[in-house]
């Protein structure tokens, strides 16, 4: 005997029904299905992993590619047949009717208005049809062709999903078996093409929250953030999110403390020294150490992290 759906009232006044905890573990597919997965999904970035589709994208890409060999090649014949002293077109009171083989390499006229003239290939205004449609067949598949290559350059620039994305999907499809057909949730399989789309990190934060936050989640409660509501209390401690606003600030005051170091230690060091060659150590020490800190430490380019040094 099915459960009764419990009624609460919207926003908009109207009772809305809403279903049980037991109606939603035994109709998931109904009552959760792909509204609270894409809910989870856009909760927090640690919940972002799609495929990249590699192979797809190289196969539409050399599909493009070959139908433009293709185009390529007719052009040239067409370019090369147009080129042929042999070849004249019709001309039929100023308007070219068509393109036409003749043993006479001179112009031809008549009283009708007809004319027989070389091909001029040095202008696309006066173009033969069949040519002009060419180039307008391969402009388009061109433009088709350079958007899919850039598209998938821009693809292949996002970051690898890590490794705690993926397990927060695969705890969510666990938590709520039947919710997504098992065909369609099978991409999390694929984990050596899943991408995450999150901001740049830092190698060292991204150590950070790998090595330390990762296998800490569940005594570090300061870095976590609540899960999609549609994980049972239970299941939080197997799912792994990570509060980004803590994490910048104890990442703010952890480069704070590191660079107001390496700047104030040098001077109290260079102090006590008398002899030149070592002040030179010391000034030369704590230079490579704070470039190779702000290389792991900083998001950016290598010489925005030499002027912050040099400055």
């Amino acid at each position: 005997m099915p459960v009764e759906l419990q009624q609460v009232v919207g926003d908009s006044g109207v009772a809305e029904e809403t279903p049980t905890r037991l109606e939603a573990r035994l109709y998931p597919w109904k009552y959760l299905g792909y509204k609270s997965f894409a809910s989870a999904f856009a909760i927090d970035p640690d919940f972002f992993a799609v495929r990249r589709f590699d192979r797809l994208h190289a196969r539409a890409i050399l599909t493009l590619q070959a139908q433009l060999v293709e185009l390529e090649c007719k052009l040239d014949e067409l370019d090369k047949r147009y080129s042929a002293k042999s070849c004249k077109v019709r001309v039929v009171n100023g308007e070219i009717q068509e393109v036409v083989e003749t043993a006479n390499n001179s112009s031809v006229s008549d009283d009708a208005g007809e004319t027989l003239v070389d091909i001029n290939n040095g202008s696309v205004r006066v173009d033969i049809p069949e040519r002009a449609s060419l180039v307008k067949s391969i402009t388009l598949k061109l433009a088709e062709y350079d958007r899919a290559l850039l598209d998938y350059a821009s693809v292949l620039a996002l970051g690898s999903a890590p490794s705690r994305n993926v397990q927060n999907i695969k705890v969510w499809l666990q938590e709520n078996p039947g919710a997504i057909v098992k065909r369609e949730a099978s991409f999390i399989e694929h984990q050596y093409e899943l991408v995450a789309i999150a901001p740049s990190k830092s190698p060292l934060r991204r150590w950070f929250e790998d090595y330390v936050l990762f296998p800490t989640r569940k005594s570090l409660a300061w870095f976590r953030k609540t899960p999609h509501p549609s994980l049972r209390p239970e299941a939080h401690l197997d799912v792994h999110l990570t509060s980004n606003d803590a994490i910048d600030v104890f990442a703010a005051a952890t480069i704070f403390l590191a660079v107001a170091v390496m700047l104030i230690m040098p001077l109290w060091i260079l102090q006590a020294l008398t002899q030149l060659k070592w002040k030179l150590v010391v000034i030369t020490v704590f230079i490579v150490v704070c470039l190779a800190f702000l290389s792991v430490a900083a998001v950016g380019n290598s010489l925005g992290r030499i002027g912050a040094t040099a400055g």
